[in-house]
C-alpha cells in the first residue's frame, strides 16, 4: 500500500485535547458520542498531541510502535489508532448491513503480531496497550475485551487523571462486553466523577443484571453531567426507564445549563453545546414514550431554538397516536 500524506488533528480547532478530570470541560458531551467510533485515536492525541506525517500500512506502523524510536513510536502509535478507529467504522457499517471495505487491509496473521506486541511491551507502557486492546477489538479478537477489562483494575497511582480508565470503560461499552458490566457499575459510586460519568455512558450498551437500578440510583448523582448521561442511557434500555423523565424534561430547557454557569462561569459557555444536549434530552423523552409527555413536546414545537423544536417535531411525528402511558 502506498503512504498517504495525512495532517490529523483530533480536537476542535485553536483547542487543546481533552482533559478527563478538567474541572471546566463539558464531559456530558464527550460521553454522548455516537456508538461505534473507536475513541483511541482521543487517547493518543491528549497523550501526545495532533501529529503531522505519512502514514503507512497497518504492519508497518506496528513495528514502529514496538521496534521504533521515541519519535517514531509515537507516531506510529497515532496513526495506528486512526487506522483502527477508520476500521472499526466500516466493521460496524458491515454489521449494520453496508457492503464496506476495511480501509486498512490486513496481512495475513496480523492479529497475531498484535497480540505479541502486547505481550513484549513493558508493564507501564499504559497508553500504548490501550492502543493495542482497542485494535485487537476491532479485529474481533477477545483478548482486546481482556486487556481492555485490565485497565479497570488501575489505581489512581497509575492512572492519576482517570484518562486511562475512563477510555477503557468507553471502549468496553461500545464493545458491548457483558464480562465487563459488573465492573463497570461499581464505577458509578468511585470518588472521581469523570469515572461515573464514563460508567454511565457505557452502561447504556452493556448487558446484564442491575444495569437499570444502577442508573437508576445515578439519576440522583450530585454532578450534573453524571445524571444527565445516566438519564440518557436509562432512555436506551429496554424497556427505558420511565423515572428519568423529569430530569429529561428538565434538560430540555434552558434554565438548567444556566444554573450550572452561575455556579461556573466556564460551564456550558457555548451555545450550540447547550442546543446539542436539549436535542439529546427531547429525543431521549422520545424513547421513553409517555403519554404525559406529549403536551410538553408539543409546546417545544414552538421553541426558538430550531434544532430543540425540530427534534420536538420529529418525535411527535413518530409516536403518531400510539402513545400510551406507563410505556
Amino acid at each position: 500500500m502506498s503512504e498517504r500524506d495525512v495532517q490529523i488533528q483530533d480536537h476542535p480547532e485553536g483547542q487543546g485535547p481533552p482533559s478527563a478530570s478538567g474541572a471546566n470541560s463539558n464531559l456530558w458531551g464527550l460521553v454522548v458520542a455516537p456508538a461505534g467510533i473507536v475513541i483511541a485515536i482521543m487517547v493518543v492525541g491528549a497523550l501526545f498531541g495532533a501529529l503531522t506525517g505519512s502514514e503507512s500500512s497497518l504492519d508497518e506502523n506496528l513495528e514502529l510502535v514496538v521496534h521504533g524510536g521515541k519519535n517514531q513510536s509515537t507516531q506510529a502509535l497515532f496513526n495506528l489508532a486512526r487506522q483502527a478507529s477508520e476500521n472499526q467504522r466500516a466493521h460496524a457499517q458491515r454489521l449494520a448491513g453496508g457492503d464496506v471495505e476495511l480501509p486498512w487491509p490486513m496481512a495475513v496473521g496480523f492479529p497475531q503480531r498484535v497480540r505479541d506486541a502486547a505481550g513484549e511491551l513493558d508493564e507501564d507502557e499504559h497508553e500504548t496497550r490501550l492502543v493495542l486492546a482497542v485494535l485487537l477489538s476491532t479485529l474481533g479478537e477477545p483478548e482486546g475485551s481482556e486487556l481492555l477489562r485490565g485497565f479497570l483494575e488501575l489505581g489512581d497511582s497509575e492512572d492519576p487523571d482517570q484518562s486511562l480508565r475512563m477510555r477503557a470503560i468507553q471502549n468496553l461499552g461500545i464493545l458491548g462486553d457483558s464480562a465487563a458490566t459488573e465492573a463497570v457499575i461499581g464505577f458509578l459510586d468511585h470518588d472521581e466523577h469523570v469515572l461515573r460519568l464514563a460508567a454511565a455512558g457505557a452502561l447504556s450498551q452493556l448487558p446484564g443484571e442491575g444495569v437499570g437500578a444502577a442508573l437508576e440510583a445515578a439519576l440522583g448523582d450530585g454532578v450534573l453531567d453524571v445524571r444527565a448521561t445516566a438519564a440518557l442511557s436509562a432512555s436506551k434500555l429496554d424497556p427505558p426507564i420511565d423515572g428519568a423523565g423529569p430530569l429529561l424534561r428538565d434538560l430540555t430547557g434552558t434554565e438548567i445549563y444556566s444554573a450550572e454557569r452561575e455556579q461556573d462561569p466556564q460551564r456550558f459557555t457555548r451555545a450550540r453545546d447547550v442546543s446539542q444536549f436539549r436535542v439529546l434530552a427531547v429525543t431521549a423523552l422520545g424513547r421513553l414514550a409517555l403519554a404525559e409527555d406529549r403536551a410538553f413536546l408539543e409546546s417545544l414545537r414552538e421553541d426558538s431554538d430550531l434544532l430543540v423544536a425540530e427534534a420536538a417535531m420529529k418525535v411527535l411525528e413518530t409516536w403518531g397516536g400510539d402513545v400510551e402511558s406507563g410505556q
